[in-house]
């Protein structure tokens, strides 16, 4: 198959995100979420335990889905967290194909990821294939695969070519699939947090005004369930995504702005940087350099306007420790701007890190469950003028803003 762009511009996403226009209320009552549509449907999520599949379990339970999380490890603290949430667990390894039967049977979907680091290009590619095999087998009904943006565009990077290599195989073979295909992690500015903030210094060999486009993992998350909830317009597509997108510069100073403190950009020589570093990942941020992702925006925010920006996940996971919202009083089992499990009610008035994805505007008031999102979660939002919009957040409500 030609290596070509898909848009994304046909995609509705008025399941998932619903907007009401209607008189303010005056007693400040709250919305309820629209109703799951997963139906019960279940869902086999491979890389449970991990970033990204982690994600994809929580936004489809918190949609109705029915989770079997698939995992080599049943015991670690993850598969206990998946289990309290209400998945169940299946014990499974690509490289033991009995065991993916065992774990496909009776399910609608999976959710398919694989990891390049530990396997190398070959291991990735069998992994990625046997399990594509042993879902049409299974009779799967929507096979969603996480490749990598511009999986397409013939980069020469190992761990981008072994994702295009398990996408041609799903389309070559006929099952019905949905092919994601996320830009650079959020998440993985987090191995550098310490040392970032502790020096005030954001160092890549990137230069200042090179543009990298990121995405929160849970986003991911929230686009698998979308893609599940509505195969008529997933189906068959492959489909690049993103959160924001910033120069490098622009990286540094949000954190700095987040943190409270200055962090100002320091480009590494290329040769200090390739001379520690593994090879593709130096080939990747080559090619970062030359060519870049290239995900619209504009029309991604258009059809989904909670992506989270980079400045909002780091205020999720309090890159802070300045609080400039009003913060009142704690509520039992209540969570989510943060870490710890008791999280405060926050007011965010009008000049807040609401404007960051909110064009109008606006005071809020949220309550919030679980340290990764949605669940159980409520906004009110009033717009200023006569008028109000009640939202239906769904599950894309992650990472709202309770700090600074």
């Amino acid at each position: 198959m030609r290596r070509s762009e898909i848009t994304v511009g046909s995609i509705c996403f008025t399941a998932v995100v619903v907007v009401v226009v209607a008189r303010a209320a005056s007693d400040g009552s709250t919305i309820p979420r629209a109703a799951p549509q997963g139906g019960g449907r279940l869902i086999l999520v491979t890389g449970a335990t991990g970033r990204q599949g982690g994600a994809a379990a929580r936004r489809l339970l918190e949609r109705g889905f029915l989770v079997r999380a698939l995992t080599r490890n049943p015991d670690q603290p993850a598969a206990h967290e998946l289990r309290q949430l209400g998945a169940t667990i299946a014990v499974g390894d690509f490289d033991a194909p009995v065991t993916i039967d065992s774990a496909l049977r009776g399910v609608y979907g999976v959710f398919s990821v694989q990891t390049y680091w530990g396997h190398g290009y070959d291991g990735e590619v069998r992994q990625g294939r046997t399990l594509a095999d042993r879902a049409k087998a299974a009779g799967v009904q929507h096979f969603v695969y996480s490749s990598v943006a511009s999986a397409n565009r013939a980069t020469g990077i190992a761990h981008f070519e072994s994702k295009w290599a398990i996408e041609e195989h799903i389309r070559a073979i006929g099952i019905p699939y949905t092919i994601l295909r996320p830009v650079a992690f959020m998440e993985n500015w987090e191995s550098e947090r310490d040392r970032i903030l502790t020096t005030g210094v954001l160092r890549t060999p990137l230069a200042p005004e090179t543009h990298l486009q990121q995405i929160a993992v849970d986003d991911i998350g929230s686009f698998v369930a979308l893609a599940l909830e509505r195969p008529t317009e997933w189906l068959g597509r492959s489909v690049d995504v993103a959160g924001d997108d910033l120069t490098m510069s622009q990286i540094a100073a949000t954190v700095g702005r987040i943190a409270g403190k200055p962090v100002r950009y320091e480009q590494v020589p290329w040769s200090e940087f390739e001379a520690t570093s593994d090879k593709d990942i130096a080939r990747m941020y080559r090619w970062f350099e030359a060519v870049g992702y290239s995900v619209d925006l504009s029309k991604l925010r258009a059809l989904h306007p909670f992506l989270s920006t980079f400045a909002n996940y780091l205020r999720a996971r309090r890159w802070t420790l300045s609080s400039g919202a009003r913060c009142g009083k704690e509520q039992a089992g209540v969570s989510g701007c943060g870490v710890e499990r008791r999280f405060p009610v926050c007011e965010v008035a009008q000049a807040s890190p609401l404007q960051d994805w909110w064009p109008y505007p606006t005071v809020a008031r949220f309550s919030q469950y679980g340290e990764h999102g949605f669940a159980g979660a409520r906004a009110n939002v009033m717009r200023s003028g006569s008028r109000s919009l009640p939202l239906s957040l769904s599950s894309f409500g992650r990472h709202w803003p309770c700090a600074r």
